[in-house]
């Protein structure tokens, strides 16, 4: 099996009913591509294979709501392929230092692969009415008069309450993995629906990770204004996302400019 040193402290962590119908708890590390298919690696909180620091290797899919499915891989001949883009990508999550790494996060739908897609100046995210489109975390390199980033457009942290926790840990984890890649959380808000429950606990991760965060109130040219509504949005953002006060708060529009 893949080995790597028990460095992951912090991570989610979700529990696998293995063929005996025990259970083990597992921290996620990461879901990962191997050829033509994805993987995910889960290492073992407890016991012997937690104590070498065995890494367990899964086929890892998704149906057309995003609902993950993990499956045993079924040759050596494809572990050993799992295996090795799995250490890949531990050598390749070294980055220049001179990067800033900035994640793009919200809800699904919120618009973060418009604003990923404006920033860049192209259409390199495929950009859908439809939530959930963007299934991958799709990393995109900047180069500029500021400075040089690396953008990290994500799918979409969802709401716990539409599926089972287990199942929700697998849904978000791409999502968490991108926060705690970023050195900066662009943390996205619809404006034609204010602040929600949901979008406050996507801020909670990027907030609880001790991130630098923005709060972008995106699709700001469909809301009817005033000379006071900025001013007032402004204030009820605040009190949504009282934590964090730091932050500053932008309104934009991707899709328009």
């Amino acid at each position: 099996m893949a080995k790597h040193d028990d460095e992951f402290e912090g991570r989610d962590t979700v529990t696998l009913t293995l063929d005996d119908d025990s259970e083990l708890e597992c921290i996620v590390l990461n879901i990962f591509k191997g050829g033509d298919r994805e993987y995910i690696a889960l290492l073992p909180t407890e016991g012997i294979e937690a104590e070498e620091g065995t890494v367990y290797l899964y086929r890892y899919e998704e149906d057309e709501q995003g609902n993950p499915n993990l499956t045993n891989i079924e040759s050596d001949e494809e572990y050993e392929i799992a295996s090795d883009a799995f250490d890949e990508m531990l050598d390749d999550e070294e980055y220049d230092e001179d990067v800033i790494k900035v994640a793009i996060i919200g809800k699904p739908n919120v618009g973060k692969s418009s604003l990923l897609n404006r920033v860049l100046g192209e259409e390199r995210v495929i950009v859908s009415n439809i939530a959930g489109t963007t299934r991958d975390s799709v990393d995109a390199d900047v180069d500029n008069a500021h400075g040089k980033f690396t953008f990290i457009d994500t799918a979409g942290i969802r709401k716990k309450s539409k599926v089972d926790e287990k199942i929700e840990k697998f849904s978000v984890m791409r999502s968490l993995l991108a926060v705690e890649r970023a050195d900066v959380c662009v943390i996205m808000i619809d404006a034609t629906e204010g602040v929600t429950e949901q979008d406050t606990k996507v801020a909670g991760e990027a907030h609880n990770a001790g991130k630098a965060c923005i709060i972008v109130v995106n699709k700001w040219d469909l809301v009817e204004k005033d000379g006071s509504t900025m001013k007032e949005y402004t204030l009820r953002v605040r009190e949504g996302l009282a934590y964090m006060p730091y932050a500053p708060v932008l309104f934009i529009s991707a899709q328009t400019g």
